[in-house]
């Protein structure tokens, strides 16, 4: 295990009793930073390997509840090599997309957040849940920025390992994706018909967390065959309210 879930429990107003917002206005400055969210440039306190800087990694990470908790995570897995990309879920409020978006400029210029028009309000086994990972992955690739492999997470998890630890292991992977998946125990409720799509696949069932490489990703939203599959997964939860995650298939 990689990342575990974290649960943190502090006051709602924490942030803004600790001090006031209106500080940021003009942007976040060092001191700002370190007195409000405790954060401080990676340089004081960690130093990036070379094996790092030369397999920069991705993250997107999916957010909605728990503002202490999303930086804490945002904190712990920041390197200035790798590239991030937050999705703030749509039921979330705009004083917390304000604060985490002042707590990332604190850390540097490589977290991405989606736009407020394509926001999602992500549900449960629904496409809704799946369509930010795909919008994450499409800025993720558009950044220029050559990372190697993706990680994907929840505002509610939080790191076992460093990230020269996610470097080693993910080298050792030797080109392989991890997508962990299971045949025997699929929804097959959840299956689309043949009449949505003419694709020979096989569906999986799996977790929702992956790490895989970058060709994964382009595949996945560029293939034909992808976008047919997400097509006759899209059109099959309209018709019966059925979703299901493409990842693992």
């Amino acid at each position: 295990m990689v990342f575990f879930s974290l649960t943190i429990h502090l006051p709602k107003t924490f942030l803004s009793s600790v001090y006031p917002f209106g500080a940021f206005q003009h942007g976040p400055s060092t001191s700002h930073c370190q007195k409000v969210f405790s954060l401080t440039p990676i340089t004081t306190y960690y130093r990036v390997q070379p094996e790092e800087a030369d397999f920069p990694l991705a993250f997107n990470i999916l957010v909605f509840t728990d503002l202490e908790r999303a930086i804490r995570l945002l904190r712990a897995i920041y390197r200035p090599q790798n590239s991030y990309c937050i999705h703030v879920d749509k039921k979330s409020t705009e004083e917390y997309v304000r604060t985490l978006k002042i707590a990332a400029n604190c850390l540097g210029n490589n977290v991405l957040f989606v736009p407020d028009g394509e926001r999602r309000d992500a549900k449960w086994g629904e496409i809704s849940n799946l369509e930010p990972e795909l919008i994450c992955f499409k800025m993720l690739m558009e950044n220029n920025r050559n990372w190697k492999y993706l990680i994907n997470l929840t505002g509610q998890e939080f790191p076992l390992r460093t990230n020269w630890e996610l470097v080693v292991a993910l080298k050792a992977l030797n080109g392989s994706n991890l997508v962990a998946a299971t045949y025997k125990r699929r929804n097959m409720w959840r299956v689309p018909p043949p009449k949505y799509s003419d694709l020979n696949v096989t569906y999986y069932k799996g977790s929702i967390h992956v790490a895989v490489r970058r060709e994964f990703v382009a595949f996945t939203l560029y293939d034909q065959r992808a976008i047919k599959l997400l097509k006759a997964l899209r059109e099959y939860e309209r018709d019966s309210g059925k979703g299901v995650h493409v990842g693992e298939t």
